[in-house]
């Protein structure tokens, strides 16, 4: 729904007498009300519609039927559309907001006054005699008409609407909630997710569109919740946002939701966005495009989604229903300005009189034409929002050239916006003109948009798509029908069979500028070379054209039914991740989307249709590994298979998910080198939640160190140690063990901590590693003590020698004086007996000390 018809339904409400004056729209040429070139300073500042009115009334051509008639038509539906019948009109005037502003704004008899100073706007309701002397103030920059804006969703003609209610899956008996249930629950995969106890439990889910006038009406029926947070006074008026509530409360019936209005102003729906996410929202939607808002440049509601995306929301919005190139419907022109060499039309140079003008080429033409009806004709360029200092006009005229019916022409001096709209009360026809005029200034990028009308196939390009719709912080969504879900149980298959719809606004969206207003490529500002950045839009399709119970739109179809579809999935994802980022949010559902259109990332439907995960359905299994050794693994299994390796201590989740009532059994499928792991709670059956709380608990093994004595004299004793510790006392010959087993990969070295008497015991292969295995090549050898016999020889005579014996033999022959010792040693113990055995000539040596026991 659009705000075109709200002041008649006002006026009607109101009871007001207004007379709607018709006039054709093949009426004759008329004389514009001033040219151009005529403006005063204040006009200038003026949407040159409100130039229009101003001059009019001041002629007193706005008063009735009769004196209106002199107008040209596009005026007379101008001044039906927005003047009320005391002649006041509803404004946005931008500028420094302050007290004395909006003091003076009261004081021309302005009504209805909202301001927004984050915004430098301030929105009301004045007199249009009043309009020149609030633009003539110099705190103000411009004055323009109510910003007109649309929600995106798409009515289509009756016979397309049987045929879609055809093919649209049949749900059953069975609802989430109230008396219907949107299909896209089941073309999603929703429903799976709920049977896993899956609702987006924990998450707040608010929505922007026009109104919600059945709220309390779908809440008594079952179809909302009997709690919906709405903004106070910000209910709007309307019912497509208690439809967008009911989409997405069926796909997640456990989040939260919440409201506020996008209509009224850019910067009231502005305003209403940072409220929402202050208010606990962490998931928003929009359904709504406001005709004004920058295409090459973030703007008042791009900057608010980028506000509350920084603060921690996720925020979708749909991409608009104005066609796509690729299905041959795009009513969208993004080029350079390229001047035409074509003879100007008289009927539009006369409105700039002898001023010098260019107009856009298109092909060979300097024109391109509606080949669909529409009511409103945009042109925006690559000048900075309220800094635009080129001047580019819009004009449409009938099929011949001859008759104006709508123009824009606003001047821009250095504070306007790069914008003009050429609006109809009534349809532009099939075959009507559309003129791009230069007025003064540099060439720019241009963009050229019908808003769901159709121009020339040949003039015709991408990048339907634009403003916060498109915002790089948000996630722009396409439409794929749910009459295509015809995959099991009414699931969307992906592919060729789910094409996205041929209204569904298409990417990419060029931007030039930062939001602040500074160039991303200074000097660069043309497509043709490639200035400025190109996001890649749209982010992802969903269901559209499926069924509610708000009146009005129990088939709702459009990206508007789209976007709630995608951001309930979204709630449902982080409602079973509480602790998630919304990079990992996003990441999941793109992992989840189904390919469609060209292969890979395409810009009619982004990553595809978006998906409810499998995760979702079903739930993982897993618990907490602790002691294991650095440097070792285990490999745990789950119902014999899904092996996972674990290298460290800490948790740890199989990559297999169960499903709800499925057994599991984990186990050790390979234990750590030198370690036994065992499991505790390792089996059981999945209850709609994960599992947690397995425990794996690994201790290192342990191995004793021994080995073999030898040579342990008869009633001697050795006394063993390892490590230093762990004494061992051996009384005998024979294997020993040390009773203290040590873990695999700890080091071992066994030594005498005391020596047998008389025996000295030496240890070989005593020390190294233990690997995973006992040790028992330990030797120790002992070996009885041996001591010499000996003494010294005194009174040999020179010359002489002497021969001694030790027990009979062991002959030891001295030649002189001094100390001897008898070469074979004898063990403790032993006798010994020292003689002479040969004495020296002339000499005898006796022995004393001689015999004795070594000890």
């Amino acid at each position: 729904m659009t705000h075109i018809s709200r002041f008649n339904a006002w006026a009607r409400a109101a009871g007001l007498a207004l007379l709607m004056c018709a006039v054709p729209l093949a009426a004759p040429a008329q004389e514009p009300v001033g040219r151009k070139g005529d403006r005063s300073v204040a006009e200038q500042k003026m949407d040159s519609a409100l130039i229009d009115l101003t001059r009019a009334a001041g002629s007193g051509q706005l008063r009735n039927a009769a004196s209106r008639q002199a107008l040209p038509a596009y005026v007379q539906d101008f001044a039906e559309r927005h003047v009320a019948p005391d002649q006041t009109i509803f404004v946005v005037i931008k500028g420094k907001v302050s007290d004395t502003l909006t003091a003076f704004i009261r004081s021309r008899g302005g009504t209805e006054l909202s301001a927004f100073p984050q915004y430098d706007t301030i929105t009301a309701r004045v007199p249009v005699s009043e309009l020149s002397a609030i633009a003539n103030r110099p705190d103000v920059r411009t004055v323009g008409p109510r910003e007109e804006a649309t929600t995106n969703r798409l009515e289509l003609p009756p016979e397309v609407l049987r045929e879609k209610l055809k093919n649209l899956p049949q749900p059953g008996a069975a609802t989430n909630a109230g008396s219907a249930t949107w299909e896209g629950v089941a073309a999603h995969k929703a429903n799976a997710a709920h049977s896993a106890g899956r609702t987006g439990t924990g998450t707040m889910v608010c929505v922007l569109s026009d109104g919600v006038n059945s709220l309390a009406a779908r809440q008594a029926t079952g179809d909302l919740p009997a709690t919906v947070t709405v903004l106070p006074g910000q209910a709007g008026s309307g019912d497509e946002g208690t439809a967008m509530l009911e989409i997405v409360h069926d796909m997640a019936p456990g989040a939260s939701l919440g409201y506020a209005t996008a209509f009224t102003s850019v910067a009231s729906f502005a305003t209403n966005i940072v409220n929402l996410q202050a208010a606990g929202c962490n998931i928003i939607v929009d359904d709504v495009t406001y005709f004004n808002e920058g295409a090459f440049q973030d703007g008042p509601i791009a900057q608010a989604v980028n506000q509350v995306t920084a603060a921690g929301a996720l925020y979708f919005s749909s991409a608009a229903n104005s066609g796509n190139k690729n299905d041959n419907q795009s009513g969208t022109f993004e080029g350079d300005f390229v001047a035409s060499g074509n003879p100007i039309p008289s009927a539009i140079q006369s409105i700039y009189g002898a001023a010098s003008i260019q107009l856009q080429a298109f092909g060979s033409n300097n024109y391109t034409a509606l080949t669909a009806q529409t009511r409103r004709v945009s042109l925006k360029w690559s000048d900075p929002l309220g800094g635009s200092s080129n001047d580019y006009d819009l004009i449409v005229t009938n099929a011949a050239g001859t008759v104006v019916l709508g123009q824009s022409t606003g001047n821009q001096t250095g504070t306007q916006d790069p914008y003009e709209l050429a609006s109809s009360g009534t349809p532009y026809p099939i075959g009507s003109r559309i003129y791009i005029v230069r007025y003064s200034g540099s060439a720019r990028a241009l963009r050229l948009d019908t808003h769901r009308g159709r121009i020339t196939p040949a003039d015709s390009t991408a990048g339907s798509t634009f403003g916060h719709n498109a915002a790089a912080s948000g996630i722009s969504v396409a439409a794929v029908s749910l009459t295509t879900a015809t995959g099991p149980g009414g699931t969307f298959t992906g592919g060729a069979a789910n094409p996205v719809e041929t209204y569904s606004s298409d990417g990419p969206r060029k931007i030039f500028y930062h939001p602040n207003g500074t160039a991303i490529t200074p000097g660069n500002l043309l497509f043709a070379t490639n200035g400025g950045t190109t996001l890649p839009k749209v982010d992802m399709a969903a269901g559209d054209c499926g069924t509610t119970t708000t009146p009005g739109f129990t088939t709702f179809c459009g990206t508007s039914a789209a976007a709630p579809t995608a951001a309930a999935i979204a709630a449902l994802i982080k409602g079973a991740n509480p602790g998630w980022t919304n990079a990992q949010i996003v990441a999941a559902m793109n992992a989840s989307a189904l390919d469609i259109e060209a292969a890979g990332w395409d810009r009619d439907s982004g990553v595809g249709i978006v998906m409810v995960p499998a995760s979702l359905s079903s739930f993982t299994i897993g618990g907490n590994v602790s002691g294991l050794g650095a440097g070792k693994s285990v490999v745990l299994l789950n119902n014999g298979g899904d092996a996972l390796t674990r290298n460290a201590n800490g948790s740890f989740t199989f990559a297999t998910p169960l499903a709800n009532g499925a057994a599991y059994a984990v186990t050790v499928g390979t234990q750590p080198v030198g370690q036994t792991c065992s499991v505790s709670n390792g089996t059981g059956t999945v209850a709609s939640a994960n599992v947690t709380n397995v425990t794996v608990n690994c201790t290192s093994n342990t191995y004793t160190i021994g080995g073999s004595v030898s040579g342990l004299g008869a009633g001697n004793s050795v006394v063993l140690l390892n490590n230093g510790g762990d004494a061992l006392t051996r009384n005998a010959n024979g294997s020993f063990t040390f009773a203290t087993p040590i873990a695999s990969g700890a080091t071992y070295s066994v030594t005498v901590g005391t020596q047998p008497v008389g025996q000295t015991c030496s240890v070989s292969n005593g020390a190294g590693t233990v690997v995973a295995s006992n040790v028992t090549n330990v030797t120790v050898n002992c070996t009885t003590n041996t001591y010499t016999i000996g003494g010294s020889v005194s009174g040999l005579g020179a010359g002489n020698s002497v021969v001694l014996l030790n027990n009979g033999g062991d002959a030891l022959t001295r030649n002189a004086n001094g100390s001897f010792t008898f070469a074979t040693p004898l063990a403790n113990g032993a006798a010994y007996a020292v003689t002479v055995g040969t004495q020296p000539v002339g000499q005898t040596c006796s022995v004393s000390n001689g015999t004795g026991t070594v000890a």
